[in-house]
């Protein structure tokens, strides 16, 4: 292989140097023609027009068969056929002169006009086809330019030669004129071969080739012109054909040789510009030797090329414009791709069976996935299973067009196998050649998503408790009741309310109060089942939602059992606090809708709280008549404490041992606007649930206050007290010393005119605020009375930890003594203890003589009842004043 390939080129080495020895001879037979007079050299022409022909033809055979077995095109075809024809024609011309004759000039003339354009066509076919459109165009402007110059110089030294164009009178005057146009189009095409710009050199041969065609341009000019006038053509016509022949011996023989020697390409941009400034100097010239036939040549073709540069120059100013437009569209290209590369958002396209035609590179940003491995994957592989079906539907429309333009959002899987969450629109630009595809603009959407399930959490959870809201638990109730429509009886809805939850915040504070409230939705769900809804509805109200209970009673159970749970104490910093709740539970019924349950619930749960606390109750109808009037109740009742529709009355408390007024205890009545007037029972108890009791004891501290101070400048003793009660709201609130300061400071009385009277259910809990309370109030000089005693669930130990000062003995018991002189055990038994504890001891409800003089002969130091007065206003009450006389007490009693 290596020896044939050495043999090759050695062959190839042969062939170029007999074509430069053919060029040396060529340029020796030129000179001869230079020197030699015509007779001598005419023969030696004609001899040599015989071989010069030989070495170019057997090149370009050689080329042609050489060009047919390469890959490319088979150009050398047409050149080898146009050198075929000039031979032809020098051997035509050397037969005619051996027999005398004159050759024909129709012969030369056809082929002149034939072969030069095959070997142009030839040298043209080896250079890259320029495509574009517009390059086409100027380039065909160039050797428009270059032709026309050329022709106009040419004509224009033929006139000064003193030639011209011969008239045209048959066809082989038109033969004789359409030669030198066809030789301008030869000239035209190597203008046009050396402005292509489709390559990056010129090869070598492809020059020599070119510059045989000018020389035969040049000897055709030469040979006509004094042809033109009747003249021999000059001796150097000979030279041009002999360099013509040598030309075309060197680019044949190169055409072929291993490693053509290559040019660079000479862009001639000024090219035009020059041949206008070359056409004007023959103008120029023509002018100077006043010949008027070339002036009016060149005139028209200094015209004819200035109007085609002004053309070209148009030509270019319209290819700038395109250009820059076309560097900004590339300048935006760039750009958009420097943001598709370095974008957050992930770019995808999508073929139109759903494969992955591009990724951008953000997609291994965002999901750890190489973009390039995505190419050709189905664009659904790493979609959720739950998302994939609305996915490809969305997707289905775009490529049904049905729709522009979707909005899709869905997990995809990262390279950790972690599910993202996706934000994509998707757009159909399946009619976009430059995308043919759907394209996907996606986001990663994971860190709002997951704030939006923390949001939605905080909407549907108490954020202190972590128990549903109402929220949650109305749309629980709600599938509930659409789950178990036909059998509704299974569906039951628990409200519980911590029974004076407020005396824990007040007293401990609102920490510990919430700390309370989160141990007590602990337990609620302990004992509650693993399918029941558990809710805190707002402050200490919580709900239970039962769902498909098997027995009739499991809802009473269940309340049960979280009664018993929050039987044992809450330790909260290692104190003990108790709270109890009253339960009210619900059914669920035909037509029953979420708030109509909820509120049957809340009904029965303060029917429970109306009936004691602590328990448990059932709705039933008549629940909401009384729940309704206790509403009413309430509502009136606001009213009534802004317009202050309140009496106060005293009733007198009498000192048993003397007989005379020793105080008197204040309570309040209600002027209501349709019922008349109501006694404490119709509307404390309301009140008690609301805040309005602490307001209405403020009211009461402050008019008993000023009534105390009356009743003492009037006739009244100066130690006479007035006793008030305070609910246990009130005296647990840590304003409750200074309304009690502020009741005395505005009265001008002092705290031994005021004595607060409390129920024994007060001392059940919260001992260490109440006896703080307590212990304030006596600093003030106010004594301490423990209403109804024996009635509630004190003890003894509660009578020694408590600051008590008077002991006041129920009415129930009070009316046990009879008048036959018997005693009820309880009284003595009261009395007894008030006696031991140092505590004096009030009576209440005396209302027969008999009792009076049983209980004096207990021992009980004051009573008071109807025996001696029903309550009075406070006008009342100074006239009684100043009137009483202890009537109720025989002279035999006052002396004992």
């Amino acid at each position: 292989m290596d020896h044939a390939i050495t043999h090759q080129r050695r062959l190839d080495d042969r062939w170029c140097v007999a074509a430069y020895v053919l060029a040396v001879v060529a340029v020796a037979a030129s000179l001869a023609a230079l020197v030699l007079p015509r007779e001598t050299f005419m023969p030696f022409y004609a001899q040599s027009a015989i071989f010069m022909p030989v070495l170019p033809v057997l090149a370009a055979w050689r080329a042609w068969r050489r060009d047919r077995s390469a890959t490319g095109p088979t150009d050398w075809r047409w050149a080898a056929i146009g050198i075929f024809g000039f031979a032809a024609h020098e051997l035509a011309w050397y037969v005619t002169w051996l027999q005398g004759r004159a050759i024909d000039p129709m012969i030369t003339d056809v082929l002149s006009i034939v072969c030069a354009p095959l070997v142009l066509i030839g040298l043209l076919r080896h250079h890259t086809a320029i495509q574009d459109r517009q390059a086409r165009q100027r380039e065909y402007l160039d050797a428009a330019i270059v032709a026309i110059a050329a022709g106009s110089i040419v004509h224009a030294m033929m006139t000064l030669l003193g030639g011209g164009i011969r008239p045209v009178h048959d066809l082989r005057d038109f033969l004789a004129v359409l030669t030198p146009a066809v030789d301008l189009l030869t000239l035209g095409g190597i203008g046009l071969l050396w402005v292509r710009r489709g390559t990056v050199g010129v090869p070598g041969w492809t020059a020599s080739i070119g510059a045989a065609l000018l020389l035969g341009f040049v000897g055709d000019i030469w040979y006509a012109v004094p042809a033109s006038i009747g003249q021999e053509s000059p001796p150097f016509v000979a030279a041009a054909w002999y360099g013509y022949w040598a030309a075309l011996a060197i680019g044949a023989t190169r055409a072929v040789y291993p490693a053509p020697l290559t040019l660079p390409v000479v862009r001639i941009s000024r090219l035009p510009y020059v041949l206008v400034i070359v056409c004007f100097a023959a103008l120029v010239t023509a002018v100077a030797v006043d010949d008027r036939a070339a002036i009016v040549s060149t005139t028209i073709g200094a015209a004819s090329v200035t109007l085609l540069v002004l053309v070209r120059q148009l030509a270019a100013v319209r290819d700038v414009t395109q250009m820059e437009a076309e560097r900004a569209q590339t300048q935006a290209d760039v750009r958009l791709a420097a943001l598709v590369r370095h974008g957050s958002d992930m770019l995808t396209i999508v073929n139109p069976d759903l494969t992955i035609q591009y990724a951008s590179p953000s997609h291994a940003l965002i999901l750890g996935i190489d973009s390039d491995g995505m190419v050709g994957q189905a664009v659904l592989a790493d979609v959720h299973d739950d998302d994939q079906t609305r996915a490809e539907r969305s997707l289905r429309r775009l490529l049904e067009g049905h729709s522009s333009r979707e909005s899709l959002v869905l997990r995809l899987r990262d390279s950790d196998g972690d599910w993202r969450w996706i934000e994509a629109v998707a757009t159909n630009l399946l009619g976009e050649p430059a995308v043919s595809g759907i394209v996907l603009n996606s986001r990663d959407i994971t860190d709002r998503k997951t704030l939006e399930d923390q949001l939605v959490e905080q909407a549907i959870r108490d954020p202190l408790t972590g128990l549903g809201n109402r929220r949650l638990f109305g749309d629980r109730v709600a599938h509930a009741l659409d789950r178990q429509r036909r059998r509704l009886d299974s569906v039951a809805v628990l409200l519980l309310d911590l029974d004076h939850f407020k005396f824990v915040n007040d007293t401990l504070g609102h920490a510990k109060g919430d700390a309370l409230l989160v141990a007590v939705a602990g337990r609620l769900q302990l004992v509650v089942r693993a399918g029941d809804t558990v809710a805190r509805l707002g402050g200490d109200e919580f709900a239970v939602l039962l769902e498909d209970m098997s027995v009739p009673d499991e809802a009473e159970a269940t309340a049960m059992r979280i009664l018993h749970a929050l039987d044992r104490p809450f330790l909260l910093d290692d104190r003990e606090v108790f709270v109890r709740a009253s339960i009210g539970i619900a059914w669920a019924a035909e037509g029953h809708t979420v708030d109509a349950l909820v509120t049957d619930a809340d009904v029965a749960m303060y029917a429970a709280k109306s009936a004691g606390r602590s328990r448990i109750e059932r709705f039933s109808s008549a629940m909401r008549d009384s729940v309704m009037e206790r509403h009413e109740m309430e509502v009136a009742l606001r009213g009534a404490v802004e317009r202050e529709e309140f009496d106060i009355v005293y009733q007198p408390m009498v000192d048993l041992e003397s007989g005379e007024i020793a105080g008197a205890e204040a309570l309040i009545r209600w002027r209501h606007r349709e019922k008349g007037l109501l006694l404490p029972s119709r509307f404390i108890p309301v009140a008690e649930e609301s805040d309005l009791i602490v307001q209405i004891g403020q009211m009461v501290l402050r008019r008993a206050a000023m009534d105390v101070a009356r009743f003492r400048a009037a006739d009244g003793p100066s130690d006479l007290r007035v006793a008030v009660n305070l609910s246990a709201r009130h005296l647990l609130s840590a304003e409750v010393v200074d309304d009690v300061r502020s009741a005395l400071r505005d009265a001008g009385v002092s705290g031994h005119a005021i004595t607060v009277e409390l129920t024994e259910s007060v001392l059940a809990s919260h001992e260490d605020v109440l006896v703080a309370r307590l212990q304030s109030l006596r600093a003030l000089g106010m004594q301490i009375a423990l209403d109804d005693f024996g009635t509630g669930h004190s003890s003894l130990a509660h009578l020694r930890r408590y600051p008590i000062d008077v002991l006041k003995v129920d009415q129930s018991f009070v009316s046990w003594v009879n008048d036959d002189s018997t005693t009820d055990g309880v009284a003595k038994a009261i009395v007894s203890i008030g006696q031991s504890l140092s505590m004096r001891t009030v009576a209440e409800g005396i209302e027969t003589q008999a009792q009076l003089e049983q209980l004096r002969a207990l021992g009980c130091a004051y009573g008071q009842g109807y025996l001696f007065s029903q309550p009075l206003t406070s006008d009342a009450f100074v006239d009684l004043l100043a009137s009483w006389e202890p009537r109720f007490f025989s002279s035999r009693m006052l002396i004992g």
